[in-house]
């Protein structure tokens, strides 16, 4: 079998792997963890399925934004601020060509996206390390990190933003063996691409301007050929951030856009405890931190008893790599309060870094591969690698475990159908409606498809506020409005009058509606 042809089958196996893991999700609506994201990315596909593929007006179901007034100001619109949503955009696309809108033509298109980012990661150790070996095992060490399986056919553009910057930075180590401008233009290419939809991306973008502002100084490399490529990048992120600065003045924002760092050494203290007991095993598990503490033990050996001849390039992708590190423990101090409760966080910081890291140890660490070692070494990347992908298995179904007191989860089957039954008794889908109790804003107008404006939890001072807004219908879970709100505040329920209930949720008006 030639080379070439182990390298596909290889992969193969590995992207058929990642299709396993998902094929029983595939169609899952956006719930579990982080349910809250998620189905706020799905509300944007819809949106521009809603407004006729306008890329430039992108918008969800629920017009009171989060940002900047926390909800309680009714808007005529339902449009948002959000990063270049590109990644929101083409399954919206799709579902518009196809007349398909269930989530799996999301998840799917996610989910290829990251097998792209996982070849792309591939030969980009294999331009390294010249190793089959090391870079398959790169491939299966990322592809089995938990956090990276249970988002790897999610909806958030985490993941084709990790893989475009995998992608721009292959080019770029190509560029670094070659010289050849093409592939330094194709980097920055793909390096803009995730800078755009995901804004944390735009540290491997800048960290690449380092070594070859160095390379510049010392006349190894020429500025002209760079002027354009890294002009038009800076362009289109400015534009667009001062578009989407424009859009969250003008309608508000779903989407957060501030730094949220720890208020005093005792909350940061208390974060980081969190995350450890939390998150840390959900990055990676236990075997993945034990092989990263072996590698560098090794490399560490090699490099200090060995003397070891690191060639230029390999000196200046580990600078890259202290570069990109450096940017994410900034962005890690900026917003370690998101840290907390976004586990995702960490794939748009430290799973990059990591993984180079990664290529650049095993690339520091000699290996003769005879006919006899293939075996030998094949079979111990084997029984090392067969332990991650149980446990990535196992993470899987323990990510999904849902609660009793999971609210979310039981407002996905209360709101399922509610389409249909709204139609059924003559409310037309341009109505607007009135939420309480969504602790995941979108969810139930993706399911009613209809917009409207949401109540975060069941306050009564907001509830009675909201009923004064310009609203068709209030939509109610039967199970939580009546034990949460009208035994306590019986006034509430004197100012709405009962259309119809389907057993799971209830709809009423208002009495002073318009319609009466």
């Amino acid at each position: 079998m030639t080379t070439r042809a182990k390298h596909i089958l290889s992969l193969s196996i590995l992207l058929i792997l990642g299709m396993l893991y998902h094929y029983k999700y595939i169609n899952d609506f956006p719930t579990y963890i982080h349910a809250w994201a998620q189905s706020e990315r799905y509300a944007l596909a819809f949106g521009f399925i809603r407004n006729n593929l306008n890329f430039f007006m992108p918008e969800t179901f629920v017009m009171n934004q989060s940002f900047p007034n926390g909800w309680i100001v009714p808007t005529t619109e339902s449009i948002t601020a959000v990063d270049f949503p590109v990644h929101d955009f083409i399954p919206a696309l799709i579902m518009k060509i196809t007349g398909i809108k269930s989530p799996w033509v999301f998840r799917l298109y996610i989910l290829l996206y990251s097998f792209a980012g996982l070849v792309g990661l591939f030969k980009l150790s294999y331009l390294f390390s010249k190793s089959f070996l090391k870079s398959i095992f790169i491939v299966a060490f990322a592809s089995t990190s938990p956090i990276f399986v249970f988002y790897q056919g999610g909806f958030l553009p985490t993941i084709p933003s990790l893989s475009n910057a995998i992608i721009g930075l292959y080019f770029y180590a190509k560029y670094l063996h070659d010289y050849r401008n093409m592939n330094f233009n194709i980097s920055i290419l793909f390096l803009t691409l995730a800078a755009l939809a995901r804004i944390s991306f735009t540290i491997p973008l800048l960290a690449i301007l380092a070594p070859e502002f160095i390379r510049i100084i010392k006349k190894v490399t020429r500025l002209k050929p760079k002027i354009l490529p890294i002009f038009l990048a800076a362009v289109f992120i400015l534009s667009y951030y001062f578009y989407n600065n424009y859009l969250r003045s003008e309608y508000g924002s779903m989407f957060l856009n501030q730094i949220r760092p720890a208020t005093s050494m005792g909350q940061a203290t208390e974060i980081l405890y969190f995350i450890f007991k939390h998150w840390f095993f959900h990055y990676y598990s236990k075997i993945h931190y034990l092989i990263f503490g072996v590698l560098i033990i090794i490399a560490l050996y090699f490099f200090s008893f060995q003397r070891l001849q690191i060639n230029k390039i390999i000196l200046q992708f580990g600078f890259l790599i202290l570069v990109i590190l450096s940017g994410c423990v900034i962005l890690f101090l900026l917003m370690l309060n998101q840290f907390r409760v976004h586990d995702y966080y960490f794939l748009d910081t430290f799973f990059l870094p990591s993984l180079l890291l990664l290529i650049f140890l095993l690339t520091l660490i000699p290996v003769e591969i005879s006919k006899r070692n293939k075996v030998i070494y094949g079979m111990a990347a084997l029984l090392i690698c067969i332990p991650m992908i149980i446990n990535a298995v196992k993470m899987q179904n323990i990510r999904r475990v849902v609660g009793p007191e999971d609210r979310t989860s039981t407002m996905i089957k209360n709101y399922t159908g509610s389409d249909d039954f709204l139609d059924s008794i003559g409310i037309p889908r341009d109505a607007i409606m009135l939420v309480p109790g969504a602790n995941a804003p979108n969810i139930p107008f993706i399911l009613m498809d209809r917009k409207g404006y949401v109540i975060m939890d069941f306050n009564m001072v907001y509830i009675k506020e909201a009923l004064l807004w310009n609203y068709d219908f209030i939509v109610t879970e039967n199970e939580f409005f009546i034990s949460d709100i009208s035994i306590f505040d019986p006034e509430i329920t004197a100012k709405i009058i009962k259309v119809a209930e389907n057993g799971k949720i209830t709809v009423w008006k208002p009495l002073n509606n318009k319609n009466d």
